[in-house]
């Protein structure tokens, strides 16, 4: 990672924008409104095809402390993440996306007790607002609470996937910038999912204590259709490969943390985020679109490491069990037909 002068700044927030005029005025402006007013926005415009750029530039002539970088192409929140993360001079890190935003007081009750404890990371409370039904809900601390061993959250993680909100996210907490600059620890700019799981994965190698608190720092906008947007229909389909390249950084970290024991928890855990995926990916199967999907899945069901992974799936009460089988057996159809049985029964209503 490329050094940057010392400036003594307690925190660096990092904000990559794309496309998000909607909502950048009430995310950049939660940050003015700050409490706390040592620190310095980074915000990394990813060739942004709306007014976003201009808002950004309002925000940086009013205010010495925001800075903006600006990409000549689009190469995703990771690659812009790390732009920022190269020019950061805070003591620590904090993540907020374009379309979220901050309590006043929460970089003061982040940073206080980052510097009380002297943790590697502090993870704070969220509160989702999901548009598509105006209902705003309070997460706090997750499943852990306290202080934790990261090891401890990362083993959570891996063995329940969809119930670990702090390994899932890189947002709302904040990161000991002197570990990211020793380690040289960058976002998988690969990735095109799950790149927040690689890097709290990336960073648990090297970090060793976490406080999750409960006071609310963080407000996250879940946008109508968020559920399966992700899966972009036939265009990102590739995107189901994803999870194998997570799959590696897992790897590291149980090598790292000498933990071979939950290497075929990994594996589960990666079958796991490739099914949920999978059915997000085919609400958008169709008709039209059925060749190409069959050629995509056909390549999938035959790469080496995913058929690891398959074969230690386990088989709980309440999870998938005819796809995961389908998929070990590499029979195309069956899985297609299966996907958007399940794509439908889950994501319908919302569509």
């Amino acid at each position: 990672m490329q050094k940057t002068e010392q400036c003594h700044l307690p925190i660096s927030v990092i904000i990559p924008v794309y496309n998000a005029e909607k909502y950048l005025d009430i995310s950049l402006q939660s940050l003015k409104n700050q409490i706390f007013g040592d620190f310095e926005v980074l915000i990394v415009d990813d060739c942004s095809s709306d007014s976003s750029l201009d808002i950004c530039r309002k925000y940086v002539a009013e205010d010495i402390r925001f800075k903006l970088f600006c990409h000549s192409e689009n190469k995703g929140p990771g690659a812009a993440r790390n732009t920022a993360l190269k020019n950061a001079a805070g003591e620590t890190v904090f993540f907020l996306d374009a379309d979220d935003s901050l309590n006043p007081d929460s970089l003061n009750l982040l940073y206080r007790k980052f510097k009380r404890f002297n943790v590697d990371i502090v993870v704070g409370g969220v509160e989702t607002f999901d548009e598509q039904n105006g209902k705003s809900l309070i997460i706090k601390g997750d499943i852990l609470r306290g202080f934790q061993k990261i090891r401890d959250v990362a083993c959570h993680y891996l063995k329940q996937p969809n119930k670990s909100r702090i390994f899932s996210f890189s947002w709302g907490r904040l990161f000991r910038r002197s570990l990211l600059e020793k380690h040289g620890l960058l976002f998988d700019e690969s990735m095109v999912v799950f790149e927040d799981v690689a890097w709290n994965f990336q960073y648990g190698c090297f970090a060793d204590s976490m406080l999750i608190i409960d006071d609310i720092v963080y407000r996250y906008r879940i946008p109508a259709m968020s559920h399966v947007s992700m899966g972009g229909g036939v265009d990102n389909i590739h995107k189901i490969m994803t999870p194998l390249i997570l799959r590696r950084h897992i790897d590291d970290f149980i090598k790292i943390s000498d933990l071979p024991e939950f290497s075929v928890i990994a594996d589960d855990c990666v079958t796991n985020l490739i099914i949920i995926y999978f059915i997000r990916t085919c609400l958008f199967l169709n008709i039209k679109n059925f060749i190409q999907y069959y050629r995509a899945v056909y390549q999938l069901l035959r790469n080496c490491d995913l058929q690891k992974c398959i074969r230690n799936y386990n088989f709980l009460p309440g999870r998938s069990r005819f796809l995961p089988l389908f998929m070990r057996y590499k029979t195309v159809i069956p899985v297609l037909l299966i996907g958007k049985y399940k794509a439908l029964k889950r994501y319908k209503k919302e569509r």
